[in-house]
């Protein structure tokens, strides 16, 4: 995520579009001042459209093919679709990301990702990779997407099968990102890709041949994710992250910075965040304000409007763009209200909201978690 818009950023400096800087520069200051003030004076700078609860995995760690059951026939069509992302635009949105579910299920997500690069923001796709066939990865470029991730979760397919609950899905995942990465090759497109890894007992040991595996593929980055705790007891969670698997954490993060450098594989994640994954896992507070309920917001496939990720997973919604439009549910006394739920929240470490408070709290304890 920090990769991303520094590079955002500086091809933006390049463009010389001064005014666009200075925008973003005060929506910080503003959403700072927001948090202080417990009211929202801008719009937030990042959103997430989960775009379809439709899947084709069986993921260990998701229970959204559930929900789409539970939803059928009411996942926001073609047009309500549009106006959300046009309401982001107008709110000062300039990352949107599409995620799902399987974003790429949804028949009409080509043309939804090219409408929100002709609202002018920098467009994000999160998929599992299954569907990227040739015909698929042309129309991912031609229609805009400036950056693509796909969940590779672990180094081999028996590792990364068994997260994802269904066979094969390594081969399917994989070939898809080679397919992407020969495409840029020949073409020359204009695309950044990474692969992601959720970390758990399983492949915590895996870090250098999954390094390797990603230089292999040809992606520009890798990003991994502590196993946030959504569907697990606290009694679960710490007999499966016991003593040992904690040893192996802190083998990890003491060696990840010289393997990425070995393996000639950037990785995305800061230094501050990697040095948290032991705090996540012992189910500490985040040692940060979360600044999420300001600067993101997230809307469903039936247009429930969340303040964060972690609060899609707890079906906590602030309100419903079908009942109220976004712009006035932004800064509505319902959202607030959710927000200050979201706000004594200190149990997230996902990326997006944890590098965002990072960046948010760039004063913060930079040695906490080791």
């Amino acid at each position: 995520m920090r990769k991303v818009y520094s590079d955002l950023i500086k091809k933006v400096i390049r463009q010389k579009r001064i005014v666009w800087l200075l925008r973003r520069l005060v929506q910080f200051i503003l959403i700072k001042l927001s948090l202080y003030l417990r009211r929202p004076l801008t719009g937030p700078i990042m959103a997430t459209f989960v775009s379809t609860y439709r899947c084709n995995c069986s993921c260990k760690m998701c229970d959204l093919p559930q929900r789409f059951i539970q939803s059928r026939g009411s996942e926001l069509n073609t047009s309500e679709a549009m106006a959300m992302i046009t309401d982001m635009a107008v709110l000062g949105v300039s990352g949107f990301s599409f995620g799902g579910g399987e974003p790429l299920m949804r028949p009409d997500i080509f043309e939804l990702i090219a409408h929100a690069k002709k609202e002018k923001m920098l467009v994000h796709l999160n998929t599992n990779g299954f569907l990227l066939d040739e015909a698929a990865v042309g129309s991912v470029v031609n229609a805009g997407v400036d950056t693509l991730n796909v969940s590779i979760d672990g180094a081999d397919a028996a590792t990364h099968d068994n997260m994802r609950g269904l066979p094969g899905s390594f081969e399917k995942a994989t070939a898809g990102l080679r397919r992407l990465s020969a495409f840029r090759r020949r073409t020359g497109a204009d695309i950044r890709f990474k692969i992601a890894c959720v970390l758990d007992e399983t492949n915590i040991d895996q870090a250098r041949r999954y390094l390797n595996l990603a230089k292999d593929i040809g992606v520009d980055c890798v990003e991994f994710i502590p196993q946030q705790p959504i569907f697990d007891s606290t009694a679960d969670w710490e007999k499966r992250f016991d003593e040992d698997f904690l040893r192996r954490l802190d083998i990890f993060r003491n060696e990840i910075r010289s393997l990425s450098a070995e393996c000639r594989m950037p990785v995305e994640n800061s230094d501050r965040h990697i040095a948290l994954f032991r705090d996540s896992f012992c189910r500490r507070p985040f040692p940060v304000q979360c600044y999420a309920a300001y600067a993101t917001c997230i809307v469903d496939a039936v247009g429930d409007v969340f303040p964060c990720v972690p609060f899609v997973n707890l079906k906590k919604p602030a309100g419903n763009i079908r009942r109220v439009p976004l712009r006035k549910l932004w800064f509505s006394n319902e959202y607030n209200k959710q927000r200050a739920r979201a706000l004594s929240c200190r149990l997230c470490y996902l990326n997006c909201q944890a590098e965002l408070n990072l960046l948010f709290n760039n004063k913060a304890n930079n040695n906490r978690g080791k």
